[in-house]
């Protein structure tokens, strides 16, 4: 009977301490496509990386964090600064959207894999009198262990929900190199819905409690 609560204590814990989610099926708000956004800012700027066809010329554009193709796709933040800045972008939307799960995918570069990293990430959204956080954690770095090694593919449901149309991300610099200093964010998405355990952890769940259940019948 110990072994019993034991294993079922195991399995519950593993249980609760799972981060694994499926997969978002459903439109990601955030995408331009939508028609939801109605402007993107970088109060820092952006760095000279990629060619812009709308202007001609060189330089990252921060609408390509939300599926647009500028220059070469991604957002990059303009260098020249030191470890510890927090470089921000700034959207609004034309209607009122409820977030309750995201979806931020960025890249490193460079041999060491060090840089155009940050290990802080923050997501909030205007509530009408002050900004109400989202998500606002630290990134282990370097990144996670895309196919390549160099990306972070961080999916996670948002700490509070509210509607809004007026967001802000914060991304914390790492890197110290010359030419590849500011944060790179290939895509940043917003979803309606709440992340769901898979089939697979719920039912460890269901054994779990269906194993403390039947050890306090017994007790009792």
């Amino acid at each position: 009977m110990k072994v019993f609560i034991v294993l079922a204590g195991i399995v519950l814990s593993l249980t609760l301490a799972s981060s694994a989610y499926a997969v978002p099926s459903y439109t990601d708000l955030w995408d331009v496509n939508t028609g939801y956004i109605n402007s993107v800012t970088a109060p820092g700027g952006m760095d000279y990386h990629g060619y812009n066809p709308n202007t001609g010329l060189y330089g990252s554009n921060p609408w390509d964090a939300f599926g647009a193709t500028y220059g070469d796709g991604v957002s990059v933040f303009t260098d020249g600064y030191g470890p510890g800045t927090v470089h921000e972008l700034y959207w609004t939307t034309n209607t009122y959207l409820t977030i309750k799960s995201f979806n931020l995918y960025s890249g490193m570069e460079g041999v060491n894999n060090t840089n155009r990293i940050f290990d802080h990430f923050i997501l909030q959204a205007y509530n009408g009198s002050g900004w109400t956080t989202l998500y606002d954690k630290d990134i282990p770095f370097p990144y996670g262990s895309g196919t390549s090694g160099l990306t972070l593919d961080l999916l996670s449901n948002v700490d509070n929900v509210i509607s809004s149309n007026s967001f802000r991300a914060g991304f914390r610099q790492v890197s110290d190199y010359q030419y590849a200093e500011g944060p790179r964010v290939i895509e940043l998405d917003g979803f309606a819905s709440a992340l769901v355990p898979e089939p697979a952890t719920m039912s460890l769940l269901g054994l779990g409690m269906a194993g403390l259940l039947r050890f306090r019948r017994k007790k009792a």
